[in-house]
């Protein structure tokens, strides 16, 4: 994709506006400006009428003149808030595509339109919990507006048949992932598939690649054309895997000599599952490395290997499938927006029974692995 985001670079006044969630609170002379987890306490005179007019409208020269205050004093409220990660400074905008943009018409009749438009109403509501996701994000300015339309830069694919597969599925769909794909050998949907997700009853015994088109039209936060050229500006050009249980080494290595980022989630194990790692090729250790590194600490380790890899996979619960795919969404989201992961060189051991005391292992590339060489 080339831009589907354009932030502003030129020299037009900043409109600071405090980032969503931030509250002001007054204490004696001075005033608190953040959250239960971190803020700052500010005692610049009429420091609270400053805040009050940081909602992205006004220039900092424009809440001088309003409020009859020195420019400096309105700087250095501005200044300390943004060095602190409390206000938003840039602009971008997001262009929605499709139907909602006309070169044939100016922007202002398009305004009245999407005003009137149901659809486009819809997206902007659904976008307001996602942008409050990545405004937090180090370094971002803009409202995260940019975060969210660089997602769908990316080819995703998710691997595997079991729930926790389809969950993940819906999830980053939703989260503006828009080229997210599930690919399962299975053809059509199962029993099993039912868990308080995207499948309904009704869907059991259809195509599930029927199905999970029309869920990608329906659950999409930026639903994209039906056909989508390479020579478009919108095929994505960045690539991200996701497996679910067994994978063939073959298919691991064009990963790998590819460069395409991987992340790895076993079948469970007894009451527990393994996430991780995430592996990014020339960086870090690759699965071969975690198998060796195993193999040498647990000699029961490759045999019980041995028999999962010819073993019937295993379903995972239903409260387990939505945990852990919810999970998996946050760390491929962070990832996707920053390029950082915990799960990058590190395993989540996560047990059914004790869900909130999640177990990490590092690992780093194996001497005897050829990733290093």
């Amino acid at each position: 994709m080339t831009k589907t985001i354009e932030r502003t670079h030129v020299s037009a006044p900043i409109k600071p506006r405090l980032k969503v969630g931030v509250r002001v609170l007054s204490k004696g002379n001075s005033i608190f400006v953040g959250s239960a987890d971190f803020g700052i306490e500010l005692r610049s005179p009429c420091a609270r009428e400053i805040v009050g007019q940081l909602n992205g409208s006004l220039s900092e020269n424009e809440i001088s003149a309003n409020l009859n205050i020195p420019l400096e004093n309105v700087g250095e409220v501005i200044t300390r808030l943004d060095e602190a990660h409390l206000i938003d400074t840039q602009l971008s905008k997001l262009e929605i595509y499709s139907r909602f943009n006309s070169h044939l018409k100016s922007e202002s009749t398009q305004q009245r339109e999407l005003a009137l438009d149901g659809a486009h109403q819809q997206i902007q509501s659904k976008l307001i919990p996602e942008l409050a996701f990545t405004t937090w994000l180090a370094d971002v300015r803009d409202g995260g507006v940019f975060n969210i339309g660089s997602r769908r830069d990316i080819d995703l694919q998710i691997i595997g048949e079991n729930r926790i597969a389809s969950l993940l599925f819906g999830i980053m769909l939703a989260s503006g992932v828009s080229n997210t794909s599930l690919l399962s050998s299975q053809e059509t949907i199962q029993t099993q598939d039912i868990c308080a997700g995207y499948f309904r009853a009704s869907d059991i015994g259809l195509s599930l690649t029927r199905r999970t088109e029309e869920l990608s039209r329906e659950l999409s936060l930026f639903p994209l054309p039906q056909k989508i050229k390479k020579s478009d500006d919108l095929f994505p050009t960045r690539s991200l895997r996701v497996v679910l249980g067994k994978i063939p080494a073959d298919q691991i290595q064009d990963w790998m000599s590819q460069g395409i980022p991987h992340l790895i989630i076993e079948d469970p194990d007894g009451a527990s599952i393994n996430i991780g790692p995430l592996v990014i090729p020339g960086s870090g250790p690759c699965l071969r490395c975690v198998r060796i590194t195993r193999e040498e600490e647990n000699e029961i380790w490759k045999e019980i290997e041995w028999q999962r890899a010819f073993a019937q996979s295993l379903e995972t619960p239903v409260a387990v499938a939505h945990s852990v795919a919810g999970t998996v969404a946050l760390e491929l989201l962070r990832f996707i927006d920053s390029g950082e992961s915990t799960l990058i060189g590190s395993m989540a051991h996560i047990k059914y029974h004790s869900p909130c005391n999640t177990e990490h292992r590092n690992f780093a590339q194996h001497p005897a692995c050829g990733c290093n060489w």
